[in-house]
């Protein structure tokens, strides 16, 4: 930890350092270093940094929004993803850090974001984005100023059986890709809950019967994430096909008889 606070005080001395630039320095140099520092010495503070929240679900999700009786959720997954903006004449967003953790009796949650190292571009962090899964249940919608406690309910799914099995493959999916190897980096898992959510995911997918084959490539990605071995294909059947002499002849019609 240490050394990552030298790595984010170095990197502070060097934004200071650009008051004393040379006149020929560009404008636009000028604006990415201070962009730089600011992005580097927010990293650096966010490195370490958690998000706590609360979910509640609906009891009578069949009434009226306005007369939903919300308790809080016990045992919901909940992914935060902490993401940020690398400036530059193309601005582009880029994935920090991806975390799981599970509510208790409460709905309370607290999901750790430590993660290895400060990273080495430049970047301004966004605020995490927090998404929330319990089976049976979806996300609801809600509109939260920056400020405002995190928040989220759940509501109980009226998905068809073909966008609840693409979803639960989309939560399955969920993590920070690798640029290098476009694989997906395991979610930060201090609680460890994530084994038993990738289960349940499964166990989901299983619960809502017999699927098309159309949709067999997301019970597959569920299949792995679980660690449930794929099933065997099917047997070759081999059928014996006897040779068949030719077809006999047909028969050629007899000729008329004379009449008398």
């Amino acid at each position: 930890m240490a050394s990552a606070r030298r790595i984010c005080l170095t990197r502070w001395r060097l934004g200071r350092a650009n008051r004393y630039l040379p006149e020929p320095f560009s404008s636009w140099d000028a604006l990415i270093l201070a962009a730089g520092t600011i992005g580097l010495l927010a990293a650096c503070a966010s490195h370490g940094a958690s998000v706590e929240g609360q979910v509640f679900e609906v009891m009578n999700s069949e009434a009226p929004v306005g007369q939903w009786t919300r308790v809080p959720s016990a045992d919901a997954y909940v992914i935060v993803h902490w993401t940020g903006s690398v400036p530059g004449p193309h601005a582009s967003s880029v994935c920090l850090h991806a975390a799981i953790g599970k509510t208790d009796e409460r709905g309370r949650f607290d999901v750790p974001g430590r993660w290895a190292a400060p990273k080495a571009y430049l970047v301004i962090p966004r605020d995490p984005a927090v998404m929330v899964y319990k089976p049976g249940y979806d996300q609801q919608s809600e509109f939260r100023k920056p400020s405002a406690p995190v928040v989220r309910t759940l509501v109980r799914s009226k998905l068809p059986v073909e966008q609840r099995i693409a979803l639960l493959s989309t939560y399955a999916e969920a993590g920070c890709m690798d640029h290098e190897t476009f694989k997906t980096i395991p979610l930060g898992d201090a609680q460890g809950v994530a084994a038993r959510f990738y289960r349940a995911l499964y166990e989901e997918a299983q619960a809502l019967g017999p699927l098309p084959p159309s949709l067999n490539h997301h019970l597959a990605t569920l299949r792995d994430k679980a660690g449930v071995p794929q099933p065997p294909a099917p047997p070759w059947q081999v059928r014996t096909i006897r040779p068949q002499g030719p077809s006999p002849a047909a028969p050629v019609p007899a000729a008329p008889a004379d009449r008398p």
